[in-house]
């Protein structure tokens, strides 16, 4: 399955790069995303640049698990 992060904030929608997971592995991925406003975040972004978010940004962000794209 192909799935593509996007984080929802105050500065902006950002997209990951596309990224190939075995079906089994969604619900481990959502399980795991449950606890990211805890952290800062990493993304490789669609584009091909990089970017890190800090706590605060994540703080006030949704993030999106887009899948089959």
């Amino acid at each position: 399955m192909k799935i593509q992060i996007e984080l929802l904030t105050n500065f902006g929608n950002f997209k990951s790069e596309i990224s190939e997971i075995e079906d089994g592995k969604i619900e481990e991925l959502k399980e795991m995303s449950k606890g990211y406003f805890r952290t800062g975040l990493e993304l490789d972004l669609e584009d091909g640049s990089f970017a890190i978010f800090s706590p605060e940004v994540i703080k006030n962000s949704i993030l999106k698990i887009n899948r089959n794209v």
